[in-house]
């Protein structure tokens, strides 16, 4: 097995290739909203540093958000290009349960924290369970004053939109330092086991999970 893990889920960027045991090379970077120049070139130089190409790939995996809409759009869309014509099996991946993942044993009430922009945050909670998947109970969009409001007072905070949170709250709080936050690798050992347990997505049904509706506006008429 070699797995390609792609995450575009917001201007921090990441991928990471593992074999079934380990993960074997990753990287992160800040994209300057060009991930769709940036994405293969990056995946290709971690493949070719451990002396494999494209061609070796047997799976993947893809963060599905909630992120940035074209941003998320680039990393599923470059999964299901490499994937559709070889069959590969692929995993799609919370973005939440990638942050989430490196803390799911604080002993307090979780939440996984992602910017949707125009001062909210997108939310995720996790309760008690075997996977992040399974352990995700409630999702939201907030702003960071009226989270704080409705979160428990023991509540510990998560992922890149935690910094949103240091104003209001005390730093102990606050599991998560400056972006990036997410690690491709975590993305790559949450795929593999889901693997493991041969559980796989169809690629033709990847679809980016938003935080709130893309703002596209209605086309206007044509002129007759």
């Amino acid at each position: 097995m070699i797995l390609l893990a792609i995450d575009t889920s917001t201007r921090y960027a990441g991928v990471a290739v593992a074999d079934a045991d380990r993960v074997l090379a990753e990287t992160t970077w800040h994209s300057h909203q060009n991930h769709g120049a940036e994405l293969l070139p990056a995946a290709i130089a971690r493949l070719n540093q451990i002396g494999l190409d494209i061609r070796d790939i047997t799976h993947l995996a893809v963060a599905l958000g909630p992120g940035g809409f074209s941003a998320l759009r680039v990393g599923i869309a470059t999964v299901k290009g490499l994937a559709l014509p070889r069959g590969l099996p692929v995993a799609g991946i919370s973005t939440f349960d990638v942050e989430a993942a490196p803390h799911l044993d604080v002993d307090a009430p979780l939440y996984a924290l992602i910017p949707a922009g125009r001062g909210q945050l997108a939310w995720a909670c996790y309760g008690e369970a075997p996977s992040p998947a399974r352990r995700r109970t409630q999702s939201g969009l907030a702003t960071p004053e009226n989270l704080l409001t409705c979160a428990p007072g023991d509540a510990r905070f998560c992922g890149e939109g935690a910094a949103l949170l240091a104003p209001h709250t005390p730093a102990a709080h606050l599991l998560s330092g400056p972006p990036p936050t997410r690690r491709p690798g975590v993305l790559a050992r949450l795929a593999l086991d889901r693997f493991t347990d041969g559980d796989v997505d169809d690629p033709d049904n990847l679809e980016p999970a938003y935080a709130r509706a893309p703002s596209i506006s209605t086309p206007r008429p044509p002129d007759i």
